[in-house]
């Protein structure tokens, strides 16, 4: 999984909870803001550590990095009409929050955590629902919140350069590497997973099919015959 997999993630879980209204990524172009209540997904921050976990697979490596991915929900809504006297202009009232909050509830909920476990993702609020209608921008609605949630999640980088894409290693023993059957704890023991390098450039041109043949021979074992010298 890598973060567009994970914002995707969470965009249809956003979708899926508020049914009756438009959900879509933050800070698109040529978007217009539209007539019911609105909710955006932005991405804040992603946080991985500099020396994550690493194994060999068919002799590539492959590294693990342990990713929280930071992203900030805004809620858009009219709000609910109060209740006032009748004959009298009926107020809108800022629902905002609390219809945020419900979904922060459903973020914590049994479901929520079955998703999580589904996807095998880790799914957390982090902080506070807050009342943002004074950041609201433009006139088509009155009221705003902000919640900022994580998921956590693990990135695969594959290959000597990093840059093959996560779907090359695959399920069973590859034919030209089928490891050691007296070592069922080698890097490629039979059974276990081996690689069929694919790669994709990314959208904004980064990476080459160059980089991503790039190789290097790796060694798992060494024998050491200690030798005495004569004097």
């Amino acid at each position: 999984m890598n973060t567009r997999d994970a914002r995707k993630l969470v965009y249809e879980l956003l979708a899926l909870f508020f049914a009756g209204a438009d959900v879509v990524y933050a800070k698109q172009s040529n978007t217009v803001k539209p007539a019911a209540p609105l909710v955006t997904l932005n991405t804040v921050s992603v946080k991985r550590p500099q020396n994550p976990p690493m194994k060999i697979i068919d002799g590539v490596p492959v590294s693990y990095y342990p990713t929280v991915m930071t992203m900030q929900i805004d809620l858009y809504t009219l709000g609910s009409p109060a209740e006032g006297a009748p004959g009298c202009i009926v107020p809108m009232e800022n629902t905002a929050v609390n219809d945020l909050t419900q979904f922060a509830n459903f973020a914590g909920s049994e479901y929520a955590a079955n998703w999580s476990q589904a996807h095998d993702v880790a799914l957390a609020v982090n902080g506070e629902v807050m009342d943002t209608t004074g950041m609201v921008n433009g006139t088509g609605y009155e009221f705003r919140a902000t919640l900022e949630i994580t998921l956590g999640f693990t990135e695969e980088s594959v290959g000597y350069s990093g840059i093959l894409s996560p779907s090359s290693i695959k399920p069973g023993t590859g034919g030209e590497s089928p490891g050691n059957p007296a070592d069922p704890g080698g890097a490629n023991p039979p059974g276990g997973e081996h690689i069929e390098p694919e790669f994709t450039p990314s959208p904004s041109g980064g990476g080459t099919e160059e980089l991503a043949k790039e190789e290097i021979g790796y060694f798992t074992e060494a024998e050491i015959e200690a030798k005495k010298e004569e004097t």
